[in-house]
């Protein structure tokens, strides 16, 4: 009879340690799965969307020409898809893409963009980033009405967009998105000690921030440098303030695979005077 019983007892424990053995087989280490697959995400960049014919140029599209935009997108099978997802996608071992991903983005937070833009990505079921200057749209508190050609988004719009979940906003700088003798953009300025340059794109950094929690109870992972312009050593300080994901304007496809970095997403700026199938006939994969 006892060896009866420690007989069945061998065969549950065998049975224990080969269904355990199934469960940690079915479910492989993260590192397991680095580089193996990957996803090709266009990312494109609009700025201003404006309807006068004389302001369109490199960086100014009007709402018609936008809406084909989305519309090609679709037709074609494409799916626009938010920087939560890509985060999603590259930490977690098992999180999947669309079959045929694209991030929409939008720079400088023109008030046009809520004008003419979010009502195109809710009608056509889009997502998109909007990446704003802090300095510019703290400056538009309180003015009312807001002018589509010239203002920036004001808070108001900013938590409309956000409580959709269509938009996700991102860091532009506070007061950064300038060229003069003083200093190009967010770079390191020829001579400057490191210490100077960090404590100067932090302290632009986290005033932008500042307003993003303080009016919108929001933070943002988001960084988008302004004109593209780019210090590597800037790359360490997003991270240490819990920036994940920051945009340049390269251009060029991203390829995504689990465990990568999210830093310095390569960009197609949409100018004006191109068709939709044309623009995107030559960039997309």
């Amino acid at each position: 009879m006892r060896k009866g019983k420690a007989a069945a007892l061998a065969a549950a424990l065998l049975l224990c340690l080969w269904a355990a053995l199934l469960v940690f087989q079915a479910e492989p280490a993260f590192e397991d799965l680095e580089g193996h697959g990957s996803v090709v995400l266009p990312v494109i960049m609009y700025h201003s969307i404006l309807k006068d014919p004389s302001r369109q140029g490199p960086y100014v599209l009007s709402p018609s020409q936008l809406e084909k935009d989305l519309q090609y997108l679709q037709e074609k099978g494409y799916e626009s898809v938010s920087v939560a997802q890509l985060l999603d996608y590259v930490h977690d071992p098992f999180a999947t893409l669309p079959e045929k991903p694209v991030l929409l983005t939008f720079d400088d937070g023109f008030y046009n963009n809520y004008v003419y833009a979010f009502p195109l990505l809710e009608q056509y079921d889009m997502k998109a980033v909007v990446s704003i200057i802090g300095l510019h749209s703290d400056g538009v508190t309180g003015l009312e009405p807001l002018n589509p050609t010239f203002d920036h988004l004001g808070w108001a719009q900013m938590e409309e967009m956000l409580d959709s979940g269509r938009v996700e906003l991102g860091n532009h700088s506070y007061n950064l998105h300038t060229i003069d003798a003083k200093r190009i953009a967010s770079t390191r300025r020829r001579g400057e000690s490191l210490e100077n340059y960090k404590e100067v794109f932090c302290q632009d950094a986290r005033k932008t921030q500042a307003l993003f929690e303080e009016h919108l109870g929001w933070t943002t992972p988001i960084y988008a440098y302004p004109y593209g312009l780019i210090s590597v050593e800037s790359l360490d300080f997003l991270e240490e303030m819990g920036y994940s994901v920051s945009f340049s304007c390269a251009e060029g496809l991203n390829t995504l695979s689990k465990g990568q970095s999210l830093q310095l997403l390569k960009r197609y700026n949409r100018p004006s005077g191109i068709g939709s199938e044309r623009f995107f006939s030559q960039i997309l994969p």
